[in-house]
């Protein structure tokens, strides 16, 4: 128990050393929701099954954002060779996982209240709020499961900066899709999103299976 404590204390002093970085990625957010606004909604209001769409594709970008900045922090430090030696792969593996999902959620809440001030068609009630959350929060526990696992990979290679992207992309549009497919039914139809939940919850668990084998068998 001691142990991971210590481990996930250690992970959000890791988050804590790239403030700079959260903040670059709140800015980022906040450009890309600006131009969104200032580039379609022009006289008119866009409706929200089209606002659900950009705003999982902004989930999408920062995820990828933070996810190598958080990733890059304790690489480029060598803590991680330390905690080889003391820490089963998997262990750390899910951990830091788990703990950048808490930062990208913490940026996804920012988002939507973003979102409501930039554009009429996008309030949220109580249950509102919660519908965004109940797929938000196993797609970003996804995204963060594969983006660990493959930073692994892209680390041992010269163009870590164009692999890390190019392996995730083309690997969690699944997650897109289904995500934003439930968030669609939840809101514009009378139809039950609850496989639609399982089946994002059975990719979290796919992924984290994955990437946890990975993080054994695959030498440093």
């Amino acid at each position: 128990m001691q142990l991971l404590k210590a481990l996930i204390l250690k992970e959000f002093l890791l988050i804590g050393r790239t403030k700079n970085g959260i903040l670059s990625t709140i800015v980022l957010m906040l450009a890309f929701i600006f131009i969104f606004h200032y580039s379609l909604e022009k006289g008119f209001s866009l409706p929200l099954q089209l606002l659900i769409g950009l705003k999982w594709s902004t989930v999408f970008i920062l995820s990828f954002v933070f996810i190598g900045q958080s990733v890059w922090e304790e690489r480029e430090s060598g803590a991680h060779q330390i905690n080889q030696l003391f820490v089963p792969g998997y262990l750390t593996f899910l951990i830091k996982s788990m703990v950048i999902c808490i930062g990208i959620l913490f940026l996804e809440i920012i988002m939507l209240f973003l979102f409501v001030i930039f554009f009429e068609s996008f309030s949220i009630s109580a249950q509102g709020f919660l519908g965004h959350l109940t797929f938000l929060v196993p797609s970003t526990l996804s995204l963060s499961f594969l983006g660990v696992a493959l930073s692994r990979i892209s680390f041992s290679t010269r163009l870590k900066e164009i692999v890390l992207p190019m392996l995730l992309i083309p690997l969690s549009l699944p997650i897109f899709l289904v995500g934003m497919e439930a968030e669609r039914k939840f809101f514009f139809t009378e139809q039950n999103t609850l496989n639609n939940f399982f089946l994002l919850c059975a990719l979290s668990i796919f992924y984290g299976s994955i990437g946890s084998f990975l993080q054994e068998l695959l030498p440093e």
